[in-house]
Protein backbone atom coordinates (compact mmCIF):
# COMPACT_ATOMS: atom_id res chain seq x y z
CA UNK A 1 0.00 0.00 0.00
CA UNK A 2 2.72 2.48 0.41
CA UNK A 3 4.10 1.98 -2.87
CA UNK A 4 1.09 2.78 -4.46
CA UNK A 5 0.31 5.63 -2.13
CA UNK A 6 3.59 7.06 -2.76
CA UNK A 7 3.44 5.90 -6.77
CA UNK A 8 6.57 3.72 -6.18
CA UNK A 9 6.49 1.23 -9.39
CA UNK A 10 10.30 0.11 -7.97
CA UNK A 11 8.96 -0.40 -4.52
CA UNK A 12 5.79 -2.08 -5.58
CA UNK A 13 7.59 -4.46 -7.85
CA UNK A 14 10.06 -5.22 -5.25
CA UNK A 15 7.10 -6.57 -3.45
CA UNK A 16 5.86 -8.88 -6.70
CA UNK A 17 7.46 -11.72 -8.18
CA UNK A 18 9.24 -11.68 -11.00
CA UNK A 19 6.59 -13.56 -12.67
CA UNK A 20 3.36 -11.89 -11.11
CA UNK A 21 0.59 -12.02 -12.72
CA UNK A 22 -2.60 -9.14 -12.91
CA UNK A 23 -6.38 -10.15 -13.75
CA UNK A 24 -9.08 -8.12 -14.01
CA UNK A 25 -12.99 -8.78 -14.19
CA UNK A 26 -15.18 -5.75 -15.82
CA UNK A 27 -17.72 -8.19 -16.60
CA UNK A 28 -18.16 -6.49 -20.06
CA UNK A 29 -20.13 -3.71 -17.75
CA UNK A 30 -16.94 -1.33 -16.47
CA UNK A 31 -13.41 -0.90 -17.96
CA UNK A 32 -10.61 -3.49 -16.85
CA UNK A 33 -7.43 -4.82 -17.94
CA UNK A 34 -8.70 -6.94 -21.27
CA UNK A 35 -5.72 -9.61 -20.78
CA UNK A 36 -3.84 -11.35 -18.20
CA UNK A 37 -0.42 -9.14 -17.71
CA UNK A 38 2.63 -11.27 -16.23
CA UNK A 39 5.89 -9.57 -15.04
CA UNK A 40 6.36 -7.94 -11.66
CA UNK A 41 7.46 -4.70 -13.50
CA UNK A 42 5.01 -4.76 -15.58
CA UNK A 43 2.45 -5.40 -13.00
CA UNK A 44 3.88 -3.06 -10.77
CA UNK A 45 3.82 -0.21 -13.63
CA UNK A 46 0.23 -0.63 -14.58
CA UNK A 47 -0.95 -0.99 -11.36
CA UNK A 48 0.55 2.57 -9.95
CA UNK A 49 -0.48 3.81 -13.43
CA UNK A 50 -4.12 3.24 -12.36
CA UNK A 51 -3.64 5.04 -8.77
CA UNK A 52 -2.36 7.81 -10.90
CA UNK A 53 -5.55 8.54 -12.65
CA UNK A 54 -7.37 11.80 -11.56
CA UNK A 55 -10.75 9.23 -11.07
CA UNK A 56 -8.75 7.25 -8.05
CA UNK A 57 -7.74 10.37 -6.19
CA UNK A 58 -10.85 10.20 -4.16
CA UNK A 59 -10.68 6.54 -4.05
CA UNK A 60 -10.61 5.02 -0.24
CA UNK A 61 -9.54 1.69 0.97
CA UNK A 62 -10.53 -1.17 3.88
CA UNK A 63 -8.34 -3.92 4.26
CA UNK A 64 -10.75 -6.96 3.51
CA UNK A 65 -10.54 -10.87 2.64
CA UNK A 66 -11.06 -11.41 -0.69
CA UNK A 67 -11.88 -15.10 -2.06
CA UNK A 68 -9.65 -16.01 1.32
CA UNK A 69 -6.75 -14.51 0.13
CA UNK A 70 -5.42 -10.95 1.73
CA UNK A 71 -6.90 -8.04 -0.35
CA UNK A 72 -8.82 -4.70 -0.17
CA UNK A 73 -11.82 -3.07 -1.10
CA UNK A 74 -11.91 0.20 -2.91
CA UNK A 75 -14.65 2.16 -2.23
CA UNK A 76 -15.58 5.50 -4.28
CA UNK A 77 -16.83 8.84 -3.08
CA UNK A 78 -20.14 8.02 -2.36
CA UNK A 79 -19.23 4.92 -0.28
CA UNK A 80 -19.86 2.42 -2.88
CA UNK A 81 -17.50 -0.67 -3.70
CA UNK A 82 -15.95 -0.15 -7.02
CA UNK A 83 -13.52 -2.98 -7.07
CA UNK A 84 -11.88 -5.90 -5.01
CA UNK A 85 -8.23 -6.65 -5.17
CA UNK A 86 -7.29 -10.35 -3.78
CA UNK A 87 -3.80 -10.89 -3.16
CA UNK A 88 -1.99 -14.71 -3.43
CA UNK A 89 0.91 -14.69 -1.47
CA UNK A 90 4.12 -16.10 -2.92
CA UNK A 91 6.05 -19.25 -1.93
CA UNK A 92 8.66 -16.23 -0.26
CA UNK A 93 7.78 -14.35 2.72
CA UNK A 94 6.02 -10.98 2.19
CA UNK A 95 6.24 -11.55 -1.60
CA UNK A 96 2.94 -11.43 -3.93
CA UNK A 97 2.64 -13.92 -6.90
CA UNK A 98 -0.67 -12.61 -8.54
CA UNK A 99 -3.17 -9.54 -7.96
CA UNK A 100 -6.87 -10.39 -8.66
CA UNK A 101 -9.10 -7.67 -9.40
CA UNK A 102 -12.93 -7.89 -9.78
CA UNK A 103 -14.31 -4.76 -11.18
CA UNK A 104 -18.11 -6.30 -12.25
CA UNK A 105 -20.62 -4.46 -10.69
CA UNK A 106 -22.81 -7.48 -10.88
CA UNK A 107 -20.12 -9.32 -8.68
CA UNK A 108 -19.36 -6.54 -6.24
CA UNK A 109 -23.61 -6.46 -4.65
CA UNK A 110 -22.85 -8.32 -1.68
CA UNK A 111 -20.15 -6.11 -0.38
CA UNK A 112 -21.40 -3.70 2.22
CA UNK A 113 -20.99 0.40 1.94
CA UNK A 114 -19.19 2.96 3.73
CA UNK A 115 -19.64 6.46 4.79
CA UNK A 116 -19.81 8.91 2.05
CA UNK A 117 -17.16 10.95 2.05
CA UNK A 118 -17.70 14.64 3.00
CA UNK A 119 -15.56 17.35 1.54
CA UNK A 120 -15.96 20.53 2.99
CA UNK A 121 -18.45 20.19 5.06
CA UNK A 122 -20.49 19.11 2.38
CA UNK A 123 -22.00 15.51 0.81
CA UNK A 124 -20.57 15.86 -2.67
CA UNK A 125 -24.13 16.62 -5.29
CA UNK A 126 -23.96 12.38 -5.74
CA UNK A 127 -24.48 11.46 -2.56
CA UNK A 128 -27.73 12.06 -0.85
CA UNK A 129 -27.40 12.91 2.91
CA UNK A 130 -29.19 11.33 5.55
CA UNK A 131 -32.29 12.78 6.41
CA UNK A 132 -32.25 15.48 9.23
CA UNK A 133 -28.60 16.42 9.34
CA UNK A 134 -27.56 17.46 5.83
CA UNK A 135 -24.46 15.65 5.81
CA UNK A 136 -22.99 12.81 5.97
Amino acid sequence: MGALQSFDVEGLAKVLTDDAILLADGGGKVSAVPRMLEGGALVARTFVGFVKMPTARDWRVRPARVNGLPGYIVYDVAGEPIQTVALRPAPQPGRVSAIYVQRNPDKLGHLPRIEPLVVSGAVPPSVSAPPGDGAA
